[in-house]
């Protein structure tokens, strides 16, 4: 069950922001839209720090239902303390290139987490 949902798109989010993946948003996501997401949940078993840092995630193809030039990234972790699983991905409608992952990182860098108890 998540606990908080965030996203910041150049498209207007037709979806529930718990959607993953929001497939309304992607089916209508456009060359050059970008839509990131974010999800935040109690930890389910996963190990390993969360790394605000999209030149770790290599770019897939996406998605079930909503097939998209650009593909997706996902970045998966834990806060310090391990308190919180964060889930992040990145939807791209064009190719993944250096301006597209450049102002999905700035978006990212935006996001601010919650701090451990």
């Amino acid at each position: 069950m998540p606990i908080s949902a965030a996203w910041t798109a150049t498209v207007p989010l037709r979806d529930d922001p718990t959607l993953d993946p929001p497939i309304r948003t992607l089916q209508s996501l456009k060359a050059n839209a970008i839509v990131v997401w974010a999800l935040i949940e109690r930890p389910s078993g996963l190990r390993g720090l969360f790394h605000n840092d999209l030149s770790r995630a290599p770019v897939k193809a996406c998605c079930d239902g909503a097939s998209i030039r650009g593909g997706m990234q996902s970045l998966i972790g834990l806060v310090r303390g391990g308190a919180f699983e964060v889930i992040v991905r990145v939807y791209y409608g064009s190719e993944a290139d250096p301006s597209n992952l450049g102002r999905a990182q700035t978006a990212l860098d935006r996001l601010r987490l919650p701090r451990s108890r």
